[in-house]
């Protein structure tokens, strides 16, 4: 199994040029500047396009509309035109095929390790 795993892009994942190949890609975090809906939708277009069959996807803490309570606290200094709607942001990166995870919960992921001769 070959895992690719990138973090930190802040919506500029366009510029990352080829993504090597793999089974799974993990990006780990920080892919919008502050969650709006269009930043994910542009995440979620560029994400289709990748060839690895699954796909997990961590919220960072630039992923501010992932994050309910504190952006229903915070939202104004972050988007003080325009309350983003949390619900459509969640269902539009889980429209995408992702796993998603939120990066202040607690999870276990395992990968079953396989042997690889190269």
């Amino acid at each position: 199994m070959r895992v690719v795993c990138v973090s930190d892009t802040h919506s500029m994942h366009r510029t990352l040029g080829t993504i090597p190949d793999g089974d799974v890609l993990v990006h780990a975090g920080d892919f919008t500047q502050t969650g709006t809906l269009a930043e994910v939708q542009d995440f979620c277009s560029w994400l289709g396009s990748l060839p690895h069959e699954h796909k997990i996807v961590i919220a960072g803490n630039h992923e501010t509309t992932f994050d309910e309570s504190y952006y229903h606290d915070n939202w104004k200094r972050f988007h003080p035109e325009n309350k983003q709607d949390v619900a459509m942001i969640k269902s539009t990166l889980s429209a995408s095929g992702c796993k998603i995870y939120h990066a202040h919960a607690s999870c276990a992921l395992a990968l079953r390790h396989t042997n690889i001769n190269t």
